[in-house]
């Protein structure tokens, strides 16, 4: 472990090393060489941690009301803490001013847990590269283990427009689906590929898609006349609006962006009420989809991590 941090701290500082580790940017967010090394604090590892946790998972509801927390409304840090307290990440023992390895190994612990990811022993955290080090390890062990699918529906008068776009999120502690606003101007002239690049990240890469006209999209979460859409948080987060019923008939419009409500949104988590599609009629729309996987593959990546709760 001491080696493989070492060679996470060696790429942060920018020491040509051959195997880089994922997400280096995105969790350094710009820090020179002497914000990588200076001491670290509690605040540090909620901040850092709460990055890694929404690049694996966009639009994460929260699951519980957090306690009171050791630090104030308004203090720098305040939010990330209350973020991983209302997703069960924050133990007892966090402080803001400082953190020790106990605290810090739990809290990766938990976040592992999420995906039935063995703990990775870690060392004492003493500088702020230590912290990124271990979340880069961390996340190469988590992008491995989950299982997002791309699905991409298609407009029905031209197979190359997008309608919209979502993320099948079932291997996960809160399954959802993740309906992705397109970037301008994305199409499907290029293929599939541009496309699952423009709805991933540096964690969530997306190997796997289910192509298909917007209405089989659409069945493949709603049966007919009998379920309902629920929009449960979304990124940006808006947590004073959610959850929000979608009116019965209105759904392509959210899943298209086209509504106001969700106009100005960059992803929203998505759940249904309601009978569910079930495996027989998921099978029957399998002939009406274009996909790179077999039914097989397409049910494994509805399945739920049972022993997993929030």
């Amino acid at each position: 472990m001491a080696s493989a941090r070492l060679l996470a701290v060696l790429v942060l500082f920018g020491v040509n090393v051959a195997l880089a580790q994922i997400c280096q940017a995105e969790l350094s967010d710009g820090l020179g060489q002497e914000e990588l090394s200076a001491p670290v604090s509690g605040v540090d590892a909620a901040v850092h941690l709460r990055v890694a946790v929404e690049l694996v998972e966009p639009a994460l509801p929260r699951f519980v009301q957090a306690r009171p927390l050791p630090i104030s409304a308004g203090e720098p840090g305040h939010e990330a803490a209350l973020f991983l307290a209302e997703r069960r990440l924050l133990p007892p023992s966090w402080q803001p001013q400082d953190i020790d390895r106990q605290t810090w190994q739990q809290m990766i612990n938990s976040f592992l847990h999420w995906y039935r990811i063995d703990p990775l022993p870690l060392a004492e955290p003493n500088t702020v590269g230590d912290l990124i080090a271990d979340l880069t390890l961390v996340l190469e062990r988590v992008s491995k283990a989950i299982r997002p699918a791309a699905m991409i529906a298609a407009d029905p008068r031209n197979e190359n427009r997008i309608s919209f776009l979502a993320i099948i999120w079932n291997w996960t502690v809160y399954p959802r689906l993740l309906v992705v606003n397109p970037p301008d101007g994305l199409s499907l002239d290029g293929g599939m590929r541009p496309v699952m690049a423009a709805m991933g990240n540096c964690v969530l890469r997306l190997e796997t898609f289910i192509y298909a006209p917007e209405q089989t999209a659409k069945s493949l979460f709603l049966t007919h006349n009998e379920s309902r859409m629920i929009i449960a948080s979304s990124a940006p987060d808006q947590s004073g609006v959610w959850p929000l019923w979608v009116d019965e008939g209105e759904e392509l419009n959210y899943f298209g962006f086209l509504h106001p409500d969700v106009a100005d949104l960059e992803v929203y988590a998505a759940v249904f009420d309601g009978p569910e599609v079930g495996i027989p009629r998921m099978l029957s729309l399998f002939p009406r989809i274009r996909t790179n996987i077999s039914p097989l593959g397409f049910l494994k990546h509805l399945e739920i991590p049972a022993m997993v709760s929030p």
